[in-house]
């Protein structure tokens, strides 16, 4: 079973230290380099997950590109 917890712990201690106001295209690039290999080795409902992660961030000011679901 993929352990979802450290994968937040990771995005969260990615982005340590940064103010909204201050996420950019390398943020949204870090926080889908920690997703890659949870995307990679889960299954559907991993990745129902992630999505829902991914798209709270971008709520919260991350700029993800369009078609970032295509490089994970």
């Amino acid at each position: 079973m993929i352990d979802l917890r450290e994968m937040n712990e990771k995005i969260h201690q990615t982005l340590k230290g940064n103010e909204p106001e201050n996420y950019d295209a390398d943020t949204a690039q870090r926080v889908l380099d920690v997703v890659r290999p949870y995307w990679q080795e889960g299954d559907e409902t991993v990745h129902n997950d992630i999505l829902q992660k991914l798209s709270r961030l971008e709520e919260s000011g991350i700029p993800f590109p369009e078609n970032y679901q295509q490089s994970l």
